[in-house]
């Protein structure tokens, strides 16, 4: 599994995409209310990609992914200060265009249907923090003869049905991905300013909706 790609918008992008991936093909060999959780996502998921490739499919697969990642969390984390300088309409529209990101590149590698992926997953563990409502789902990765760690973030929203929740981060191979987008992100705002990460955010759109 491959969630480093050779551009930063590019990885970027795809991160969620490929952790999101792994949901498909995972073991369940530990339960509780978070992991209960992802494993309703996955098997929602699985047969989403399982349907006939069309319209209604990539719509089914838009929505599942749609309510299964907390973006806005994933910003507030990742961007930090710079979140907090944003205006409500700055703060929409970078949502916006991270979801789609997400998604497209999501729905882009199930365009002809589900893959068998070389690589298992096995649910390990959960922690929950019940003071602040995050969990964290832990799994393992097992790839060519090797297992590594991936970890799912958490977050149960205030309101939020018992039992469900949103993914705002993932760690996979002890790399972050609010990390990852705060390494990534953070430089361009402060070299070239919000308005240049925007315009390269549309431009990997752009260059998304063409594939």
């Amino acid at each position: 599994m491959t969630l480093r790609l050779a551009s930063p918008l590019r990885r970027l992008g795809a991160s969620f995409g490929a952790a999101l991936l792994t949901l498909l093909i995972a073991i369940p060999a530990f339960a509780g209310p978070p992991t209960d959780f992802v494993k309703a996502k996955s098997d929602k998921l699985f047969n989403i990609i399982n349907q006939p490739v069309g319209k209604e499919r990539t719509a089914a697969l838009k929505t599942e992914v749609h309510t299964l990642v907390d973006y806005e969390e994933l910003a507030k984390r990742a961007l930090g200060q710079h979140w907090e300088k944003r205006t409500p309409a700055e703060k929409q529209e970078f949502i916006g265009l991270l979801e789609e990101l997400v998604e497209l590149n999501y729905a882009n590698r199930f365009k002809s249907g589900s893959k068998e992926a070389s690589y298992k997953v096995r649910y390990t563990d959960e922690k929950v923090r019940e003071k602040t409502r995050q969990a964290i789902v832990k799994t393992m990765v097992d790839y060519g003869g090797e297992s590594t760690g991936l970890d799912y973030k958490l977050l149960q929203r205030e309101g939020a049905a018992p039992g469900e929740f949103t993914i705002y981060d993932v760690v996979f191979d002890d790399i972050s991905l609010e990390e990852t987008y705060r390494d990534s992100y953070v430089p361009i705002i402060d070299k070239e300013g919000w308005p240049s990460l925007i315009k390269r955010m549309k431009d990997r759109l752009a260059e998304l909706r063409k594939g």
